[in-house]
């Protein structure tokens, strides 16, 4: 680090005459003047000097977690198989599953969960903190703290559907009988609802979107389709806030 201290200043014609001065001394003494140095072609073989090349540190990849037991949300670095709650203290399995065949079972992890094409749930529960559906739901319960994903080819009763957020992937179809709500919704396939979101709606390039939608934050990409009522409202904040704000207007 470089020491801070008054800047000096060089002046340049002083350091000119005090060269040349050199040169004459060096002349009328009779010494031969200096040989150039042939430059070097060794390579240097000492340690290399700091600040050559930085090297940087890779951080280890965050998970987001909702606890299945008090619901808390909270962060941990790095795959683990568990972890605890640093509310609770619960101790949560962090393992994701994927299900093949026939399902009636009880299963909770705060990882992932999918069941893949082949698999066929007819009661038993299910508890994640994401759920991948792919294959058959007859019956049963489902839980999603965080996102429930239903592809192409999957079957789900509507009612079986509890997660905060919502994504419909590119080739499935979804359609709500009834109104539903969710924080943020991804369409990738074709959704045909009444819906609700708290967060961003996002049509992406092979999604369609038909029904109503009302949303704080509406995102359509190119190639996507849209046909319906749409309501976008902004997050506004509290009453108590808009009065506060205006009583420091005023």
């Amino acid at each position: 680090m470089a020491r801070r201290g008054k800047t000096e200043f060089v002046d340049g014609f002083a350091t000119l005459r005090a060269t040349q001065r050199y040169g004459l001394e060096k002349k009328y003494s009779g010494a031969k003047p200096e040989e150039e140095a042939a430059p070097s072609t060794n390579k240097p073989t000492g340690p290399p000097k700091s600040g050559g090349t930085i090297g940087r540190t890779v951080m280890p990849t965050q998970y987001q977690i909702v606890c299945y037991a008090c619901g808390y949300e909270f962060v941990i670095r790095g795959k683990a198989e568990a972890t605890q709650c640093p509310k609770c203290g619960a101790r949560l399995g962090l393992k994701d599953e994927t299900i093949t065949g026939a399902f009636s079972d009880e299963l909770v992890t705060a990882g992932k969960v999918k069941l893949a094409k082949s698999a066929l749930m007819n009661g038993g529960m299910i508890t994640a903190n994401d759920l991948v559906i792919e294959g058959i739901v007859k019956s049963g319960t489902l839980k999603a703290f965080k996102t429930i994903e239903i592809h192409a080819g999957a079957v789900i009763p509507e009612e079986l559907i509890d997660a905060r957020h919502l994504k419909v992937g590119e080739g499935a179809t979804v359609q709500f009988a009834t109104p539903k709500q969710f924080g943020d919704v991804e369409i990738l396939g074709e959704l045909n609802a009444n819906l609700k979101a708290t967060g961003t709606v996002r049509i992406g390039p092979t999604g369609n979107f038909l029904g109503r939608i009302e949303t704080q934050h509406l995102i359509v990409e190119e190639g996507a389709g849209l046909s319906a009522d749409v309501i976008v409202r902004p997050t506004t904040p509290p009453p108590e806030e808009e009065a506060e704000s205006a009583e420091n207007v005023g």
